[in-house]
C-alpha cells in the first residue's frame, strides 16, 4: 500500500558469515506516518515484461512461474525468502526493528534435473548413435506464494527440450549430461525420449523419469525435490 516500496529492486552489497546485506537500487523511505510494512523478497526481479518466465501478481503476494517452451537455458533459478518474520500478521514497525529488516533465508524454488547418456561398457558398437534426446513435461506452470513460499503446480502447455537433434556418437556426448529446471513433485509428468541406433535402423524409447534408477540414491525412487539436484542415466 506504500508506493515507494512497491516491488522495487535491491542489490547485495556485502556478506558476513553467510548473511547478506542489501541496499535499494534507488534510495527508499519508510512511510513518514509510522505505517507498519510487510516485506517479501524474491529473485530474480520481474517487471512483468512480455515473455518473462517470472511474473508478480498485482497485489504482490505471489509469483506466476512458467517454464520455457523449448529453451531451458532461459529459465532462471527462482528463489524466495521463505520463513521470514514479515508475514501478513506480523507487519514491521520501524520503531521496533532498529533500522534492520530480516528477510529470512533465500531458498530455491525449482528442481534441477540432469540427464546423462553413457555407454554401459566399451564393447558398444562404435557405429551406434543417438539421433534424438528429448526431455518434456506437461507441468509447465506454477504459482508461488511470497508469504509462505508454498508452490502450486498446474498441468498445461507442454515444455519440450530437445538436447540432441542430429546423429551424435555416444563417445561425443558430454559426460556432464544435459540439465534443466522443473517443478518439484512432477516426476511422473517429466518424460525422457531417446532415439538410438544406426543410420539404417534405430529404436525409440520414452519413459517418465520416475521409471529410472536413482544414480545417486541406490534403490530409492526418483523424485524431483525442491532445491535438490536429481540425476538420471
Amino acid at each position: 500500500s506504500y508506493p515507494d516500496l512497491n516491488n522495487v529492486k535491491a542489490h547485495a552489497v556485502g556478506v558476513n558469515g553467510g548473511v547478506y546485506s542489501f541496499d535499494w537500487e534507488t534510495q527508499k523511505y519508510w512511510p513518514f506516518d509510522g505505517t507498519a510494512l510487510v516485506f517479501r523478497a524474491y529473485y530474480p526481479y520481474t517487471s512483468n515484461a512480455v515473455g518473462s518466465h517470472v511474473n508478480i501478481s498485482s497485489d504482490h503476494e505471489s509469483l506466476s512461474l512458467s517454464l520455457p517452451v523449448s529453451d531451458p537455458t532461459t529459465m532462471p533459478d527462482v528463489m524466495v525468502a521463505s520463513g521470514n518474520m514479515d508475514a501478513d500478521d506480523r507487519p514491521l514497525d520501524k520503531h521496533t526493528v532498529n533500522g534492520l529488516v530480516n528477510l529470512g533465508e533465500f531458498r530455491h524454488v525449482l528442481s534441477q534435473l540432469t540427464v546423462e547418456v553413457v555407454r554401459k561398457d566399451n564393447t558398444v558398437d562404435p557405429a551406434i548413435q543417438v539421433f534424438d534426446l528429448i526431455v518434456s513435461t506437461v507441468s509447465s506452470s506454477g504459482n508461488l506464494s511470497l508469504d509462505d513460499a508454498q508452490l502450486s503446480v498446474a498441468d498445461g502447455n507442454a515444455a519440450t527440450y530437445r538436447f540432441i537433434n542430429t546423429p551424435t556418437p555416444l563417445t561425443s556426448i558430454p559426460a556432464s549430461g544435459y540439465t534443466a529446471f522443473f517443478f518439484p513433485g512432477t516426476q511422473d509428468n517429466v518424460f525422457i525420449t531417446i532415439v538410438v541406433g544406426t543410420p539404417i535402423t534405430n529404436i525409440t524409447r520414452s519413459y517418465p523419469i520416475s521409471a529410472f534408477i536413482n544414480v545417486n540414491g541406490g534403490e530409492q525412487d526418483i523424485v524431483l525435490e525442491r532445491a535438490k539436484r536429481t540425476t538420471v542415466r
